[in-house]
């Protein structure tokens, strides 16, 4: 299970620091408010828990250290100087022309929006995630920069997320001492569509796809499509947070997006994504949707 926070540049960097216990993290998150990463956008900090788990801590007494993602502008930071800080070491010149490389590549239109460092996993990969390749055409994008052993998969993710809006497409690196770059055999395809499923039946219509393709169960698709809502304490009593926030306000939830994982030998592992988000206050006007 992936728990994902989105992190206010307002919000005292104190406590978050403290939270991680790690240098790495604490330079990042300077960076991002006033350094070299002041002109980007957004940054987003993820755990990695098993399912069914409760958020575990490091031996030091804070909390795992976390896969990080920052979102970038247009004109802001370039990509090879974010991979280097997400990597935590200046890419050499051949990494960067060859990062450079690889967006040259890229339809118009295509850009990489987010960065991640994945620094839970082993090794400690980043990941580069395209915002603008249309689904359609990932397959023959992608085919001479990913290992080929991933392919097969790529192209059946491809046809099953035929359609979805905001399509996003991903794949994770590891950079040797000096001059390689290595891309990881996984592809991450993932979309979702603006409007929520009781206006769009196309969220219906691809789950429906998922199952018949026997990469989720109709239950699991249907409690999906049925997890948009809103809960107060009233409706959630026994796990609502009274110490922290009051008895006021409203918990919102909305579907953010639906994503399919290229493995080697055509294995697909997919994954479905909700947006909270508490609204403070007794009659505070509830959003429409949540911005991701």
């Amino acid at each position: 299970m992936d728990l994902s926070f989105r992190i206010d540049r307002r919000l005292p960097s104190g406590a978050l620091v403290k939270a991680f216990d790690s240098e790495a993290f604490r330079e990042l998150l300077e960076g991002w408010r006033s350094g070299s990463l002041a002109d980007s956008g957004r940054l987003w900090i993820e755990l990695d828990l098993p399912v069914g788990s409760a958020l575990g801590e490091s031996p030091s007494g804070g909390l795992p250290l976390p896969i990080v993602c920052i979102e970038r502008t247009p004109g802001g930071v370039e990509l090879s100087e974010v991979l280097g800080i997400l990597r935590r070491r200046e890419l050499s010149r051949s990494q960067s022309r060859t990062i450079d490389e690889w967006s040259r590549r890229m339809p118009r239109g295509a850009r990489v929006l987010y960065a991640f460092g994945l620094w839970s996993r082993p090794g400690a990969p980043v990941r580069v995630e395209w915002v603008g390749l249309p689904m359609a055409d990932a397959a023959g994008v992608l085919r001479p920069l990913v290992p080929p052993s991933v392919m097969a998969a790529v192209e059946r993710g491809g046809g099953l997320m035929a359609g979805v809006e905001r399509p996003h497409v991903s794949f994770d690196l590891v950079f040797g001492s000096d001059s390689g770059v290595e891309v990881l055999p996984r592809v991450g395809l993932e979309g979702s569509f603006r409007s929520p499923p009781e206006k769009d039946p196309r969220w219906r219509s691809l789950l429906e796809r998922w199952t018949r393709a026997g990469l989720c169960s109709a239950a699991k698709a249907e409690a999906f499509l049925q997890a948009s809502g809103v809960d107060t304490y009233w409706t959630a009593r026994g796990d609502w947070p009274a110490d922290e926030v009051g008895l006021a306000g409203h918990a919102v939830r909305r579907l953010s997006h639906c994503k399919l994982v290229a493995r080697p030998n055509g294995q697909l592992e997919a994954k479905a994504y909700l947006l909270f988000q508490f609204v403070e206050g007794k009659d505070a006007a509830l959003p429409a949707s949540i911005e991701s």
